[in-house]
C-alpha cells in the first residue's frame, strides 16, 4: 500500500526466479482487503510489480480468522502453498484440522 507496516511479519519464501516473495503477516495495512481480525495472513509480493496480493481470503473473497502457516512458492512464482486451519477458505471443509492449500 505504500505505507510503512503496521505489524510483524513472518515465514518469508522467495521464488526460484526471485520474482515473489510470499509471508504471513499481521499487518492491517498491507493490501486494500481489511484484515478486521488482526490476525496472521498469507500474501505475495511481486517484485516486478510492488503489488501485494492476500492469499488467505475464504470463497467470498474476506478474510478469515484463522491460523496460516508456511507459505512456500514454486520456483517461477506461479504457484504458493500454505496451511490452515480454516475451514472456511473452500466449500465442504469442516473438519477443523490443518489443510494444505495451493494458489494458482
Amino acid at each position: 500500500s505504500g505505507q510503512p507496516s503496521s505489524g510483524g511479519c513472518a515465514d518469508p519464501d522467495l521464488s526460484g526466479d526471485g520474482t515473489l516473495a510470499v509471508f504471513r503477516s499481521y499487518n492491517s495495512n498491507l493490501t486494500p482487503e481489511a484484515n478486521p481480525s488482526g490476525g496472521w495472513h498469507i500474501y505475495a509480493r511481486d517484485l516486478d510489480t510492488a503489488k501485494t496480493t492476500t492469499l488467505s481470503l475464504n470463497k467470498n473473497g474476506v478474510q478469515v480468522l484463522s491460523k496460516y502457516y508456511a507459505p512456500q512458492s514454486s520456483s517461477d512464482g506461479r504457484f504458493i502453498v500454505f496451511d490452515s486451519n480454516s475451514n472456511d477458505l473452500v466449500a465442504l471443509d469442516g473438519n477443523s484440522s490443518r489443510d494444505v492449500f495451493m494458489h494458482d
